[in-house]
């Protein structure tokens, strides 16, 4: 897991990024509501994108772990698996 400090790092990483910095928006420092698979089915494009805007495409859990908003799933747990995923988008 992460520290406070390395977490705050991790936000600074994110942002300064240049293929992120059009992306800061997307990035939720707050508690995520999660939808289910039938309410994010119901979503239209439009409702989805708001949804995206709203809540981030990633936050910083309370247990300093990266994780998806959307999905709430774990992403990065070192810095060496924050550096691969940021890799991998860009690719």
């Amino acid at each position: 897991m992460f520290t406070g400090e390395q977490s705050a790092r991790i936000r600074e990483i994110l942002i300064s990024e240049p293929a992120w910095e059009e992306m800061t928006c997307l990035f939720a420092l707050s508690l995520v509501e999660a939808v289910d698979v039938h309410t994010l089915e119901s979503f239209s494009a439009d409702d989805y994108r708001n949804y995206l805007k709203s809540e981030g495409l990633f936050m910083v859990n309370h247990h300093d772990i990266l994780v998806s908003s959307c999905a709430g799933y774990p992403i990065a747990l070192s810095k060496k698996h924050l550096d691969i995923y940021i890799e991998e988008l860009k690719n």
